[in-house]
């Protein structure tokens, strides 16, 4: 079926990366509290039960957004030729004759930009930071020349936020990353100090979950910087 296809694509290894370590870490985070709020630890729980069905319904979501990670690098596929697009994803396959696409929609937004293809009874969504550079550059250059300009619409836009070089904006970003990042650390180590002193085995969880999300961000942000 996919021998027909002259170039394909896949999500870079840094969404499989994030599976793997949210998968692992938040899953044995679910495990600990939930066992602790059951055995009610130093009695820091009022409400075991209440606790039990918060870290259930907290760590259980993390847990399986792990997993829906590693299943979309496995199966998710972007193949091109000169006619058609087809992208394979976890749920359904699409795809969408370039001839028959009545729209491009060139979006600024989630990180890295985005674009939504649409022809009659079909919108087919890209997702630019789901590769790498290298690649991103390929799709955009292929796409934006294979639809016809009249076609196109907020191309200067996108053009102006993701295609000129401007290094002073990359490091305004990446130093706005790094404080949130170190932030909340902060947090986390604020809450294991006031476990260490005593006040409950609660905030040992708080300082948990805060130390496994600035993990997440610092991770997600090391994978931003290696996408090319």
């Amino acid at each position: 079926m996919y021998e027909q296809w002259d170039h394909t694509y896949r999500l870079r290894p840094y969404f499989r990366n994030v599976g793997i370590v949210c998968t692992s870490l938040f899953l044995c985070a679910l495990v600990g509290s939930v066992l602790a709020a059951y055995f009610n630890i130093e009695g820091s729980f009022a409400r075991p039960a209440l606790a039990i069905a918060f870290f259930s319904v907290v760590f259980g979501s993390f847990t399986l957004l792990g997993v829906w990670l590693i299943l979309a690098y496995l199966k998710y596929r972007l193949f091109l030729n000169d006619n058609a697009i087809c992208q394979v994803g976890v749920l359904q396959t699409k795809s969408i004759a370039l001839n028959a696409i009545h729209e491009l929609k060139w979006r600024l937004f989630p990180q890295g930009g985005s674009c939504v293809l649409t022809s009659l009874g079909t919108k087919l969504k890209i997702e630019f930071n789901n590769f790498t550079n290298a690649e991103k550059a390929e799709l955009i250059t292929y796409l934006h020349q294979s639809v016809a300009s009249d076609r196109q619409t907020n191309w200067d836009h996108f053009h102006d936020r993701f295609l000129v070089n401007s290094p002073e904006r990359a490091r305004q970003q990446q130093s706005s990353k790094r404080i949130l990042i170190l932030a909340i650390f902060g947090f986390a180590a604020v809450f294991g100090v006031a476990w260490i002193s005593g006040r409950g085995f609660q905030y040992l969880v708080i300082s948990i979950v805060n130390l496994l999300v600035g993990a997440w961000a610092a991770l997600r942000d090391r994978g931003a910087k290696n996408a090319a």
